[in-house]
């Protein structure tokens, strides 16, 4: 009965021999190693969260009738190109540990994907209401009317704010730890 122990995560008895608990899988003995692991999905976390934001920029976020969908690449001027700085810094500041010039590069790129998502509401709303009064009682309203109901956000938003979040972890997590 001496070589027997509890596992620390699941409690049931495992051999003081062994490597990984039987039942749970946990690493047995070795808590620097597991403390690497998390460390590293980490890393993983947040590196991942900059590829999703620069995949995001390419990534549709308006479409409209006509023009076919836009991302952020071409909806500003320099929006999707700061974003894309901002995902390569913050990949530098994860691989250099540098937590707290990671916060900055995370909470800049969910300012830029907000002011860019109030732009694009912010134009959209006098559009629709000059089309309303110029075209109102004349028999091409409903023309126009259609196609401008159909300016929809698309799925790039989704991609681009869980890139954000991912690194937003990550610098949650690693600031915790130091």
């Amino acid at each position: 009965m001496r070589n027997i122990k509890e596992c620390s995560a699941c409690q049931m008895p495992v051999s003081k021999n062994t490597g990984n608990c039987p039942h749970c899988g946990q690493l047995q003995g070795h808590p620097s190693i597991q403390r690497t692991t998390v460390r590293d999905y980490s890393k993983i976390c947040g590196i991942s969260g900059s590829l999703l934001l620069v995949i995001g920029v390419f990534c549709p976020v308006i479409s409209a009738p006509f023009v076919g969908d836009i991302n952020m690449f071409q909806y500003g001027e320099s929006d999707g190109f700061a974003i894309l700085i901002l995902a390569l810094l913050s990949v530098g500041f994860i691989l250099t540990n540098e937590t707290k010039n990671l916060w900055y590069s995370a909470i800049g790129s969910l300012i830029m994907i907000a002011v860019t998502f109030y732009q694009f509401k912010s134009k959209l709303g006098p559009i629709l209401a000059a089309m309303n009064t110029d075209l109102a009682g004349t028999p091409f309203h409903g023309f126009a009317d259609g196609p401008m109901q159909t300016v929809t956000m698309q799925w790039g938003w989704g991609v681009l704010i869980i890139g954000c979040g991912l690194i937003l972890a990550t610098a949650c997590y690693r600031s915790k730890k130091k």
